[in-house]
């Protein structure tokens, strides 16, 4: 979940990674410029992130693309 930003020209930070238990799981965290098509030839920032059911913990493969900590984000969303 992002920040509220008034177009893609304003980077964004995060708020929250929510996170559904029940497996492990895993996905790419993406962001570029929001402004060019740089993305095309030089690509954006990435981070993969893993959520391990067991540990019940977030990792991520480097820095999030926004520079923040992933285990800081995470929102664990209880079942109703």
């Amino acid at each position: 979940m992002g920040v509220q930003v008034p177009s893609t020209a304003t980077a964004q930070s995060l708020e929250a990674i929510r996170v559904y238990p029940g497996a492990d799981a895993g996905f790419a965290l993406y962001d570029d410029d929001g402004v060019t098509n740089d993305y095309r030839n030089k690509g954006g920032r990435k981070a993969t992130l893993r959520w391990n059911d067991k540990t019940r913990r977030l990792t991520a493969s480097g820095k999030l693309p926004t520079g923040q900590d992933a285990g800081s984000l995470v929102q664990i969303v209880a079942p109703k």
